[in-house]
């Protein structure tokens, strides 16, 4: 019985540290677009302005999605909306990395800021 227990503290400190880890994660994607300024431009051929833009979509469906977000964790539980948002996020680091074009950065990006 001591270890079940045991065993159940372990798994929940695991869990709090992967939900730690993702939200890093997430954090040092929201912020990356600042450093890579100037690649971003030559890779696209923009301007400062269109970076910003771009760097903004993350917040376009971040924002939106603070509501919804809470119902469907009331509603599936914190385990499966965590897990699709990583998938989501993932996903979006992906398209936004493979990028060749505006519009699919963007659409990383926004990805990125939904999961």
């Amino acid at each position: 019985m001591r270890w079940v227990i045991k065993s159940r503290v372990s798994l929940k400190w695991v869990i709090w540290g992967l939900c730690a880890i993702f939200y890093f994660y997430e954090f040092v994607l929201r912020v990356s677009p600042s450093v890579m300024v100037d690649d971003l431009m030559n890779s696209f051929g923009i301007t400062a302005s269109a970076v910003g833009l771009l760097t903004s979509f993350y917040i376009y469906s971040y924002a939106p999605m603070q509501v919804p977000v809470g119902i469907l964790m009331d509603h599936f539980g914190v385990k499966k909306v965590l897990s699709s948002a990583a998938i989501v996020c993932g996903l979006g680091a992906i398209v936004f990395a493979l990028s060749k074009y505006l519009a699919f950065a963007s659409l990383g990006r926004l990805l990125i800021g939904a999961g």
